[in-house]
């Protein structure tokens, strides 16, 4: 629940934490060259709603059939993982 009110836009303790972590991330991937900066694009995904998409886009594909990821299919899912 605090991740979802954070990609929400909702200030506070939670979201300072998850801006000053994307910052680290994003130096380390060599996106962002401080932490100001690292901040800035974090807030920018979160108030776009771009952080929010990737996140759904995460629990999309992690709840789906592993025999259909990736493929066009039709019918019922025969795996042993889940039936749709």
């Amino acid at each position: 629940a605090a991740i979802r009110d954070v990609l929400a836009g909702k200030s506070g303790p939670f979201r300072d934490i998850v801006l000053l972590n994307t910052a680290a991330a994003l130096i380390v991937g060599g996106k962002a060259a401080s932490l100001t900066e690292g901040v800035a694009l974090g807030a920018r995904a979160i108030e776009s709603g771009a952080a929010a998409r990737a996140l759904q886009a995460l629990v999309t594909v992690t709840n789906a059939c592993p025999a259909r990821v990736g493929r066009r299919s039709r019918g019922r899912c025969r795996c042993r993982f889940r039936r749709t």
